[in-house]
This record gives structure tokens, sequence and C-alpha cells, in this order.
């Protein structure tokens, strides 16, 4: 059974990885001038937030409860919006990676805080071994992302 703050997770997270997915589809798309690592990172985050989805669905749907996004609209931190991507589409093809690898980094930290939050408040037991799996996950992702941009950094600097 899901209390307040596990079911305000799930109506948060769904939408957020949702942004995220529509955020790893645009870089593929768009492959050419964005850094390869980059786009290897985000292939592998693509199938963990499509598994996390259908997880999250799937915890609705066995608690019988409706996927409502309640955000809609809002400009949330972490959250890959359509105005976000809109705005990613019309920068210089030499500024996607950086633009990119922003919104990648607030998802991923907003996501640790939102785990962080579920762990400490929620009550669903299927949910809270969820939330812990994606905490440990989006931290070793984190990491990842942000050695990612200090070697793109020393790069430039190079």
């Amino acid at each position: 059974m899901f209390n307040g703050t596990d079911n305000a997770f799930v109506q948060l997270l769904i939408p957020m990885n949702e942004g995220a997915l529509a955020l790893f589809e645009h870089l593929d798309a768009r492959a050419v001038g964005i850094d390869p690592d980059l786009i290897a990172l985000t292939k592998r985050l693509r199938a963990t937030h499509r598994a996390e989805l259908r997880e999250l669905r799937s915890l609705l749907a066995a608690g019988d409860l409706a996927e409502e996004n309640v955000h809609e609209g809002h400009q949330m931190p972490g959250m890959v919006t359509a105005l976000r991507l809109v705005e990613l589409r019309a920068a210089p093809v030499a500024e996607t990676t950086a633009l990119a690898t922003t919104l990648l980094r607030a998802h991923l930290a907003q996501t640790l805080l939102l785990c962080q939050g579920q762990q400490r408040s929620g009550h669903s037991p299927p949910l809270q071994a969820l939330t812990a799996r994606m905490h440990r996950d989006r931290t070793a992702e984190l990491a990842e992302l942000d050695a990612l941009v200090g070697a793109l950094s020393t790069a430039a600097d190079g």
C-alpha cells in the first residue's frame, strides 16, 4: 500500500524519466557533433530508465492507482520538459553536449534527492526496494557523468 510520499514519488518519477528518455532520443537523433561518450552513456541510461518506468507503472497498477501527471507544464528541478528540449534543439551543435550534460546532471541529482525522501518517508516495501536501487544507480551514473564532463573540460582546455 502506498502512502502520500510513495504516491508523490511515483507521480513525479514517471514524468521525470519520460523527460529524460526524450532527451536521450534527441541526442541519438542529433548524434553528429555530440561527444560519443555521452551518447554511449545515454544509451545505457535509456535501458535503466525504461525498466524503472515499467516497475513504477506496475507498482501503480498493483495498488490500483491511476497514473496521473500532476506536474504537467511545471518547470521542476531535474525535469527535462518540452521547453527545455526546444531550447536544446535550438542550440548550436557546438553547445549541445554542454547543455545536454547540464540537463542530465540536474535530472540525476534531483532523482537522488527524491529517492532519499522516499526512503525516509515512504511506506511501500517494493517501492523502497526500487528507490534504493535507483539511488545506487543514480549515484554511479552521476559519478560517470561528472568524470565525462571533467574529461571534456580537460580536452577543451588542452
